[in-house]
């Protein structure tokens, strides 16, 4: 690795040009020195860490070197597989775990807007798609955005009076029952800062089957608060498989999961153009039902 700190700033002069190449120009680097330096995250490119030191650089585009930056946590791969659908006005995302997304992040990692916005606008357009909400990094499933420039009132008024339909499913240790979960809870975000925020949420819970220690339930918010899903069926004593934040006082886990058991399977929505009704389903996803399914070995 380069000897020191180092941190400049510099622009591609020809469309294309492998990013190993600009830092090497830039700062006289070896291949191998230059290489390091992006798959540890130190290079952005227009603000956005690229890791493929491959990647092309657009005429013009910024990059930028900093080796005191903290490597970006690993996001996976979005392909275009998990485009359900693209119109005009929206675009409907199977959203897989572990990637943020809607900026911002404060590693200033891509997001699924930028790497959906990409497959969709190009490479290096980070400004075609607009986010109408969001999932936990940890939650994977259905998303919708909007696109740029396209009519989207009318589908932001259905979120901001929570008219959009939406579906969860979740496994959850304990033994759940159906009902309706609401009251204040917390939702103060202890790493930005600030005063302790509450908001009343509520929350349909019905269960589906219970397998062992751990249950399948079907959640649907009738209001949209930050990790409302993970603190309500956290403090009815439920707390979802692979919740490491919100854990009831005391819980200990009776097994780990990778990832949160947390899926966003049905979507419904008037479209803000046509105003026709759209609806999408997906079937649990593999990562749930290996929970389920484990549970009664």
């Amino acid at each position: 690795m380069v000897q020191g700190p180092l941190k400049f700033s510099t622009s591609a002069a020809t469309d294309g040009e492998p990013l190993i190449g600009v830092i090497r120009k830039a700062a006289g680097l070896s291949q191998n020195q230059a290489r390091k330096l992006i798959q540890t995250g130190k290079v952005y490119l227009d603000s956005a860490p690229i890791l493929d030191w491959r990647h092309p650089v657009p005429e013009g585009g910024v990059v930028s070197v900093d080796t005191d930056r903290k490597n970006p946590k690993r996001i996976p791969k979005v392909g275009r597989d998990r485009i359900l659908h693209a119109d005009e006005a929206v675009v409907v995302v199977d959203k897989p775990p572990r990637i943020v997304s809607v900026p911002p992040t404060r590693t200033n990692e891509p997001t699924l807007l930028h790497k959906v916005g990409e497959l969709l606008g190009g490479q290096g357009r980070t400004d075609y798609l607009v986010p109408l909400h969001r999932l936990d990094r940890e939650t994977c499933g259905l998303m919708v955005f909007g696109v740029a420039g396209a009519l989207l009132q009318p589908l932001q008024k259905q979120f901001a009076a929570h008219e959009v339909d939406r579906h969860y499913y979740a496994v959850v240790f304990g033994k759940p029952r159906t009902g309706v979960l609401e009251g204040e809870i917390d939702v103060t975000r202890t790493e930005f800062g600030g005063r302790t925020r509450r908001q009343f949420a509520s929350t349909r819970v019905d269960l589906v089957e219970t397998r062992g220690k751990v249950a399948l339930v079907v959640c649907r918010p009738r209001t949209g608060r930050w990790h409302q899903l993970r603190i309500q069926l956290a403090g009815a004593g439920w707390p979802i498989v692979g919740e490491r934040r919100h854990l009831p006082h005391g819980f200990e886990p009776s097994f780990k999961a990778r990832n949160l058991a947390l899926q966003s399977f049905h979507l419904s929505f008037v479209h803000p153009v046509t105003a026709a009704r759209m609806t999408w389903k997906s079937n649990l996803n593999d990562s749930l039902a290996r929970i389920l399914s484990d549970a009664d070995e």
